[in-house]
């Protein structure tokens, strides 16, 4: 309601609350084609069309995409830092930046400067801020009509990835996804070019020919 600067509850989660197991909610666009997700999204304002991409690009949770400061992503190096701080796994992420998603940003970063300066790509009003994973959630509701949610972008890219025929434990990581021991002996440092190869084929496709 705008009382508050920041919701006191924004990283409080069932697990917090209750040890009874919470059933996933229904992804909405589960049976939608690229195309279709990627008309929505076209039509969004520019904010949430970028932090939609994101979130499907790198099935990142909300929390870690709202949160992203322009410091975090190296375009020297071709590299989006995530800090442990804001990933739900207290693991910190560091996942390679294609070539179509550096020039989607980069448009982005000019575009935004002749707004604000801020160091957030989604700031609130006065860029002191990030707006909160709660707050961009209910922009995106507005906009598209409630058609889908910012999460419901994590479970159809990760979906897609694998009918790509990327291997499942890549999948894994870059939904960052807690390790197992399993996982930890499975994938060694080579999966980063592994990871890289998947995600340049998937941008293109999603990014190219908008």
């Amino acid at each position: 309601m705008g009382y508050i600067d920041f919701n006191p509850l924004d990283r409080v989660g069932f697990g917090d609350l209750t040890t009874i197991k919470i059933r996933p909610r229904e992804n909405k666009i589960q049976f939608w084609s690229l195309t279709k997700l990627k008309g929505v999204i076209e039509s969004l304002p520019t904010e949430l069309k970028i932090l939609s991409y994101l979130c499907l690009g790198y099935l990142t949770r909300n929390q870690e995409t709202v949160s992203a400061k322009w410091e975090h992503f190296d375009f020297k190096n071709l590299l989006w830092h995530i800090p442990a701080e804001n990933t739900k796994t207290g693991q910190d992420v560091a996942h390679p930046l294609t070539f179509p998603m550096v020039e989607l940003l980069k448009k982005y970063r000019k575009w935004q400067l002749h707004k604000t300066k801020s160091k957030y790509l989604f700031p609130q009003q006065r860029g002191y801020k990030a707006i909160s994973a709660s707050q961009a959630a209910k922009k995106i509701a507005i906009h598209t009509d409630g058609k889908y949610r910012l999460h419901d972008l994590r479970k159809f890219g990760s979906t897609l990835l694998k009918d790509m025929g990327v291997d499942y434990y890549i999948v894994e990581r870059i939904l960052n996804h807690k390790m197992t021991r399993l996982d930890q002996t499975y994938i060694q440092t080579s999966s980063r070019n592994i990871i890289t190869d998947s995600l340049n084929v998937w941008h293109r496709d999603l990014l190219i020919n908008r």
